[in-house]
């Protein structure tokens, strides 16, 4: 019977070794899983406090946001302006360039007694003239230096 225990034993031990050997593995894996855990946890302690940073600058963002849209509403207001201005500007300045090349047209290819009339005209025009802007004047009288 003793041989029968003895075997038994030696049965056991020869098994026992594969399972320490797997339970070592093992410890080291759970080893791994915990330090992992631990650096987890950080990594997402972390990502909340991005998140919370994130939502505190959304109010600013929109603050600012609303600021730049509204400065870009007024400067496009003011360009559309501007631009109708010169719009008015060009379409007068056109006018007056027709008027005074009808009259630059009649002094120069009028016989002399004719002349005389359309400096009466131009004279009375220019009493219409008077009447207008300044800009109008300033480009009259650049035109007339011209001559």
């Amino acid at each position: 019977m003793i041989d029968i225990e003895l075997m038994v034993n030696i049965t056991l031990i020869i098994l026992l070794f594969p399972v320490m050997i797997y339970v070592y593995k093992l410890n080291k894996k759970l080893n791994n899983l915990r330090d992992n855990q631990n650096s987890l946890s950080e990594l997402i302690r972390s990502l909340s406090e991005a998140a919370n940073r994130a939502e505190s600058a959304v109010p600013a963002l929109k603050a600012v946001a609303s600021a730049s849209a509204q400065e870009l509403k007024n400067a496009a207001d003011n360009a559309q302006k501007s631009k109708e201005e010169l719009e008015f500007v060009t379409e007068r300045a056109e006018n007056l360039a027709g008027r005074l090349e009808n009259i630059i047209y009649a002094s120069r290819y009028t016989p002399e007694t004719k002349s005389s009339k359309s400096l009466e005209t131009a004279k009375k025009q220019q009493k219409t003239e008077d009447t207008q802007s300044e800009a109008e004047i300033e480009l009259l009288q650049a035109l007339r230096s011209i001559k």
